[in-house]
């Protein structure tokens, strides 16, 4: 099977995408306030950034740092070049030589926000006075909410808007 740069363009034009609500406002005004954002996964950056551009997402203060598909020149798919990004690796080390590090450098305040427990390793590494964290809880809410609740500053369940990181954002910037 032959996956190429087109075909992952043409998948992500044609699954629909279902967002966060507010996220769009959430995006805006970090780019309105000059707020770089950094979408750090253990999945594909081809697929997350596309779907960032068609979402009309993908902003000057937007870095995705995730796993790349090393493409041939006929544009197949052949490859994922090291450093593979996952759920244990997913801090300062896969940052560090990326824009976003030199983006963020003179930025003493973090709000992190994941949908696991692995997400709070995030900012390990990183020169920070104040971190909020907010964890998004999707999932087996009776198995994780109170680990959830001791680890995270806020816990977010099920596909809640993102009121309250907005609110946050517009009291603190």
């Amino acid at each position: 099977l032959k996956i190429t740069r087109t075909d992952l363009s043409k998948a992500v034009k044609e699954v629909p995408v279902i967002l966060r609500p507010g996220l769009r406002e959430f995006i805006g005004q970090c780019e309105a306030k000059e707020i770089p954002i950094l979408v750090f996964s253990a999945g594909l950056s081809d697929i997350i950034a596309e779907v960032l551009q068609n979402e009309k997402l993908l902003t000057p203060q937007t870095h995705v740092i995730a796993n790349k598909i090393a493409f041939d020149p006929n544009g197949v798919a052949v490859d994922f070049p090291p450093p593979l990004i996952h759920t244990c690796n997913k801090n300062e080390t896969a940052v560090r030589d990326h824009q976003y590090a030199k983006d963020i450098a003179h930025r003493k305040n973090v709000i992190l926000m994941g949908d696991s427990i692995g997400d709070l390793q995030m900012s390990a590494g990183l020169e920070h006075n104040v971190q909020l964290t907010i964890g998004f809880l999707n999932h087996d809410k009776s198995t994780w909410l109170e680990k959830y609740g001791e680890l995270f500053d806020i816990v977010i369940l099920d596909d809640s808007p993102m009121d309250l990181p907005i609110a946050i954002l517009s009291a603190v910037a």
